[in-house]
């Protein structure tokens, strides 16, 4: 179908377009026209134009050419061949000058791609005409301060149907240089041309070849500059600055955010030297428009073939004389192909979904047809001309002189860039959607509303509160006044009130109070008296002052005047405390305990505590009650990222692969920086033989953890980093067993007045190594984060997925640490006993190493090399992850073999990092074997106030009961169950010693 063109054009100038000298030319008034090409054709010229006083000239010309599917001008050609209006100036004919002459001024260029995105017209407020230093030599002025020309179009039928726009797609290749060139590569001696090529599909089954010709060797020196233009691929355009695509750059970018082979740290130097050495430069942008068909085809072809081959190569320069060759000789000269060699680019990336850009530097390897069939499954050649290479010396020699490129370690920077991604990404609203399809979320609460009753209970409450504080304050004055004492005159208490309000003025605590007491003013103003707006008048307000002061007043006293009433005991365990206690139940396998304790640590409106409660149906191997705990915590908050992993792995193990995928696709768009997420979304591609996407999830995972180590890195600089010490040589804030001594005891009351920190209680025991502080942290890897995740919540199926990947990247320490906990989990004691012993080869400074070690002796009741490996690890100056039950099993191992003065002072070291009831029950049993009664009861009080239904303490208690004041306090203990006989015997033996009789009875 016929394509025609209609061009008007208008130039301005501020000043008069030809400045000459009187010698040049002959009147005031020059000719100008445009001359119109496209592809090499010369479409026409428009008539001449007078160029005006004002400096502007007027076009009104219209051309056409033809458009082929099969023909010269394919969508092909339109897609990388601009259309080229070259500004001509008429000289005025001279005496005896038969025609007349013609100067070219300057070129522009109309880029024919929007035709092939929709648009059925072209128009730009400015197209810039770019001059031609060569002719500007030979013109009469500096012509590059020619403005541009304004109000130009290029108009064109509908070239594509809503089919092919739809399903359609274009693909751009930029070939931006190739650095670290062989030595042979020189500048001088005779010219030679630096060709590249890659084959794509076009329509059906056809080859596209996109030819990078004419590459620039550049000597050493400065780095290209960035943004620079990206060009045409045109031999036609004399004005250099027409060569620039408009509105498109080559913007670079940090090696790491690469697709390519180079964008590792250990090659940033390399790119470095590299890019500011001898190099070929070309800068070229190629386009091919890809039917729907074709782009059908690109995607089997780059499933088929992870690799597409770029080939290079030098070839002699087309030479410029006049002399005339043979036939022959032309031949030969087509067949000179020197220095072949081939990139291979990783096309896997553009099948990712939502991919729609490559970049990256790829080496440059010999050109051989056996290597390039064996990776690409087919071998095209660059074809210059109609010959083909022949013979095996002509194909050795291209060997040899392509082996230079690997031996220089070249390599080919290039962009690949589609116009719409060959696999379309869902949209983060639709992934929302879909996930609350399967899982509603939870309707929204309530509005909390109260009435003036409720408003008017807390006003009491606060002036109760409040009256107790100022009864404590004058008590602290004045001393309490006994019964028996008798009233106090009249005169007294006018003195004491005067000194008790200075007191409270003078220290502040009287506007405390007040602030204490606004608040359920304010309440009161809202909830009884209903006002909310401001007042009208000055009077209206002292009105209502005046109401509202008797009627606080008159509660005030109702308040004073109630009896008292036995205040509620405080609950002293927090959520946090009952995750520990849980903890500790799981360790020791008392589930039943550890169900108990998450059922009422976990709050219906707060997603960690199901999260929790999810792991431990999970360590239980319950994983429909783990879904429900895990979609509980989505419903909650359907953008908590953790929630959906989580979900995603349970949907993994009850084989629910498309909600699975929902799961994690969703947390990646919602943390696109969370390298768990990343991770894991690798593993579930990978479990469903989908390695292009597993691929890419990867390749993104490593991208964030650089990023995140970088930043940590700039961080620590900007702070200077802390000296580090051997560990080998410095002993641990954490006591040691020689310092667990009685001469260096604490008594129990100095842990009872600390606050309980549950800052080390964070990191669980089955967890993957947490983060180490201080010394020497191991480098992380994406799959070591994304183990220490899954032990946390107890997702062992794909902890050992991960640890798979990790042993490609070899063995390391936490390789080891998290294989040896995943066995100790299933009690295989001799393969995680393997697995340690490894660990410690490698890295035997860890502490986690020695405590796992220590936990696997504990369970094997080897209670000596427990001991050692305990006692080792609290010596390093490093914690481990688990101190808490570090702390635990060495205290009980040191109650075992009767040192009871380490055992106390173990005990008493955990209880100040975290105590519980079992840490507590340690120092008590401790101290009642030292015969200190008063310090065993204080502990054994400690612990059951914070679990009242524990035996042992119960029975310890009734213990010290009967050794201090012979009472029988053995009743309660008999209906918890006591399980050790040992300590049952003992109490009955007790019993009978002082009197008592059988509990049981």
């Amino acid at each position: 179908q016929p394509c025609s063109s209609g061009t008007t054009f208008l130039v301005h100038s501020k000043n008069p377009l030809f400045p000459g000298s009187p010698k040049s030319i002959r009147s005031d008034t020059s000719f100008t026209l445009v001359r119109v090409e496209y592809d090499g054709v010369i479409l026409g010229d428009s008539s001449t134009v007078q160029v005006l006083p004002n400096g502007t000239a007027n076009y009104n010309f219209t051309t056409s050419f033809e458009y082929s599917p099969d023909g010269p001008n394919s969508l092909v050609d339109i897609a990388q061949k601009p259309v080229l209006l070259t500004v001509i100036e008429a000289l005025q004919k001279q005496k005896k000058q038969k025609e007349e002459k013609v100067m070219p001024l300057g070129q522009a260029v109309v880029d024919l791609l929007p035709l092939l995105q929709g648009t059925t017209s072209i128009f730009s407020s400015s197209i810039n005409i770019s001059c031609s230093p060569a002719l500007v030599l030979c013109s009469r002025t500096p012509l590059c301060k020619l403005p541009p020309s304004d109000k130009n179009g290029f108009h064109g039928k509908p070239l594509l149907s809503a089919s092919q726009l739809s399903n359609g797609n274009l693909l751009s290749v930029t070939l931006e240089a190739a650095y670290s060139v062989p030595d042979a590569f020189v500048p001088t001696g005779p010219p030679q041309n630096y060709v590249a090529c890659l084959q794509v599909p076009a329509a059906g089954e056809k080859e596209v070849p996109l030819l990078f010709k004419n590459g620039i060797l550049k000597p050493g020196g400065e780095k290209e500059s960035l943004p620079r233009p990206k060009k045409w691929s045109l031999a036609n355009i004399m004005a250099p600055g027409a060569l620039n695509i408009p509105n498109s750059f080559i913007f670079g970018g940090p090696y790491e955010d690469e697709d390519g082979e180079l964008n590792k740290t250990e090659d940033r130097e390399f790119r470095i030297q590299a890019e500011s050495m001898k190099r070929i430069v070309w800068d070229t942008e190629r386009r091919c428009y890809l039917d729907p068909a074709a782009v059908l085809v690109l995607q089997k072809r780059i499933a088929e073939c992870r690799y597409w081959p770029v080939e290079v190569c030098r070839m002699p320069a087309v030479s410029s004389s006049k002399g005339k060759s043979s036939k022959a000789d032309k031949g030969d000269e087509d067949r000179q192909i020197f220095f072949h060699g081939v990139a291979y680019v990783n096309m896997v990336p553009l099948l990712c979904p939502g991919v729609k850009r490559i970049r990256g530097a790829f080496r440059v390897f010999a050109y051989q047809d056996s290597e390039v069939l064996e990776k690409t499954s087919y071998a095209p050649k660059i074809q210059l001309s109609d010959a083909a290479l022949e013979g095996e010396n002509t194909e050795k020699s291209l060997s040899l002189d392509g082996q230079q490129y690997a031996e220089a370690g070249t390599f080919l920077v290039v962009e690949i860039k589609l116009d719409k991604a060959l696999v379309p990404k869902r949209l983060r609203e639709e992934l929302t959607k879909r996930v609350k399809e399967m899982i509603p979320p939870r309707p929204p609460l309530p509005p909390r509303t109260e009435g003036a009753k409720k408003a008017v209970e807390d006003y009491h409450n606060h002036v109760t509160s409040i009256a107790v504080a100022i009864l404590s304050e004058y008590h602290d004055l004045f001393g309490k006044q006994l019964p028996d004492q008798g009233a106090i005159d009249h005169q007294t208490l006018e003195e004491q009130k005067r000194v008790l309000n200075f007191e409270l003025n003078s220290s502040g605590k009287y506007f405390a109070f007040k602030e204490q007491l606004k608040y359920a003013v304010v309440k009161i103003v809202r909830e009884k008296y209903l006002k909310t707006t401001a007042f009208e008048t000055q009077e209206q307000f002292q009105a209502f002052l005046s109401e509202l002061y008797v009627y606080l007043v008159d509660q005030m006293h109702v308040a004073l005047n109630q009896e008292a009433a036995s205040p509620v005991p405080l609950t002293r365990v927090t959520a946090e405390q009952l995750w520990l206690f849980a903890h500790e139940a799981e360790v020791n396998k008392d589930y039943k305990l550890a169900a108990l304790y998450h059922q009422q640590v976990k709050e219906p409106l707060f997603p960690p505590y199901w999260l929790d409660y999810g792991a431990f149906c999970l360590l239980l191997e319950d994983t429909t009650k783990a879904q429900e705990c895990f979609r509980e915590a989505l419903s909650l908050d359907p953008r908590h990222v953790r929630s959906l992993l989580l979900c995603g792995i349970v949907a993994v193990v009850l084989q629910h692969y498309e909600e699975a995928e929902i799961f994690f696709e969703d947390a990646c768009c919602l943390e696109p920086s969370s390298v768990v997420a990343w991770t894991l979304s690798g593993l579930f591609y990978e479990l469903q033989n989908n390695n292009i996407q597993a691929e890419m999830a990867f390749r993104e995972a490593k991208k964030q953890l650089q990023a995140q180590l970088a930043k940590e890195r700039s961080i620590s600089e900007g702070k200077g980093g802390k000296k580090q010490i051997a560990a080998a040589y410095v002993r641990s804030t954490s006591p040691g067993p020689e310092q667990l001594l009685p001469g260096n005891s604490y008594p129990c009351s100095y842990f009872r007045n600390e606050k309980p920190s549950l800052g080390l209680m964070k990191a669980h025991f089955l967890a993957g190594p947490p983060p180490i502080s201080g010394l020497s942290q191991p480098s992380s890897t994406i799959f070591m984060k994304a183990v220490e995740f899954l032990m946390k919540f107890n997702a062992i199926q794909f902890v050992h997925m991960a640890l798979a990947h990790e042993l490609l990247e070899g063995p390391s320490c936490a390789y080891y640490l998290a294989l040896a906990r995943t066995y100790l989990l299933k009690e295989e004691f001799s393969k995680c006993e393997e697995c340690l012993c490894e660990a410690a080869r490698i890295d035997f400074m860890n502490p986690d190493v020695w405590a796992l070690k220590g936990h696997l002796c504990y369970l094997k009741r080897d209670l000596a090399g427990a001991k050692e490996c305990y006692e080792r690890t609290i010596s390093f100056v490093v914690d481990a992850a688990d101190m808490h039950f570090v702390y635990l099993r060495l205290g009980s191992v040191y109650l075992e073999e009767k040192e009871y003065g380490k055992a106390k002072q173990t005990y008493l070291q955990a209880c100040k990092n975290s105590a519980s009831c079992l840490t507590w029950l340690g120092v008590g049993i401790a101290c009642y074997r030292l015969e200190e009664m008063g310090e065993a009861e204080d502990a054994l009080s400690e612990a059951n106030a914070l679990n009242n239904s524990n035996a042992e303490v119960w029975a310890y208690l009734a213990l010290i009961c009967l050794h201090v004041s012979a009472q029988p306090a053995a009743k309660p203990q008999t209906g918890l169950g006591l399980r050790p006989a040992a300590l049952l015997q003992e109490l009955r033996a007790a019993q009978q010693r002082f009197g008592f009789g059988n509990p049981a009875f």
